[in-house]
């Protein structure tokens, strides 16, 4: 199974631009790209900053947690996800960003992680720093395609002008 919605498409979470990743990532490895490649835009270069993804087991991340797309009953204490809607296949480290960084998070995503015992990610500070960067970029692909790979310039081209019209 690939990253990204369940029906297939763009990363929606909230780590990206406009909740959105500027590519669909074919694998672990070209998310791994595109994050450490923000990484670059640090003065000074990346300094050595990387993330490794490749590894790191893929899971549902659901990235809209609020009341509404959850059902808890507190005789039994089950609990359910009711909307699919911003649910996407990522490697674990960004529902652990979701959970302590995301600013939509707040209470219920603190009440889930509790209740979950979701591990906090190595990488959690690392993706912050990212999450960072690429907020402050006007390229969103930050010239790589889906496979993480540097784009030749009639593609980024192509994908700019696609971008704007949308």
């Amino acid at each position: 199974m690939g990253l990204g919605p369940l029906g297939g498409g763009r990363i929606q979470h909230s780590f990206f631009n406009m909740q959105e990743a500027g590519v669909s990532f074919v694998n672990a490895v070209a998310l791994e790209k595109y994050v450490n490649k923000a990484f670059t835009r640090l003065p000074g270069g990346a300094g050595g900053r990387q993330i490794r993804f490749q590894d790191e087991e893929h899971i549902f991340c659901h990235s809209d947690i609020s009341f509404d797309n959850f059902l808890y009953d507190p005789a039994t204490g089950r609990v359910w996800m009711v909307d699919f809607q911003h649910v996407n296949v990522l490697p674990r480290s960004f529902f652990s960003h979701y959970l302590h960084y995301s600013p939509w998070a707040g209470v219920v995503a603190k009440a889930v992680e509790a209740k979950l015992g979701f591990p906090r990610s190595p990488h959690l500070d690392l993706l912050a720093l990212a999450n960072a960067l690429i907020g402050r970029s006007d390229y969103s692909s930050f010239g790589l395609d889906e496979y993480g790979e540097p784009m030749e310039p009639r593609q980024r081209r192509r994908r700019r002008v696609s971008a704007a019209k949308s």
